[in-house]
């Protein structure tokens, strides 16, 4: 009797065990508003700090650019026409000079990571056929 018990107590502890892990890690995968909100803000940061150093903005674009960006991220949407809105609105604080710069650094950026591709290093999203130019 005292055998049954005790195996008794060992598979309702560890199962208990199991189930208490398995509802932290569900909680550790969701990401709520706030987090979301804040995960935007460092992202747009991180854009106009990485933009006035490749670009040298000057304090009132970084601001616009900043701006432009934590609107974007907020939104959360990931078409193709909410992007071309965010480059459209981009290019209009932006000189002709940076116009180019960006511009030339985004073929760059394109260029490198089609040779990653053809080189394997990178695989291909689902659904895409090639790297756009």
């Amino acid at each position: 009797m005292k055998k049954i018990f005790l195996i008794s107590a060992i598979g309702i502890a560890l199962t208990s065990t199991l189930v208490v892990a398995q509802q932290k890690q569900n909680k550790g995968e969701r990401i709520t508003r706030t987090e979301a909100r804040a995960n935007a803000d460092v992202r747009a940061k991180r854009l106009s700090e990485k933009m006035n150093a490749e670009l040298a903005l000057s304090a009132d674009q970084k601001d616009k650019v900043y701006n432009i960006a934590l609107k974007h991220f907020s939104a959360q949407q990931a078409s193709a026409e909410s992007r071309q809105k965010f480059n459209e609105e981009l290019d209009q604080v932006l000189t002709e000079t940076q116009k180019v710069q960006r511009a030339e650094l985004q073929s760059q950026k394109k260029d490198r990571l089609q040779s990653a591709v053809q080189r394997g290093e990178l695989k291909k999203a689902p659904g895409k056929t090639n790297v756009e130019k």
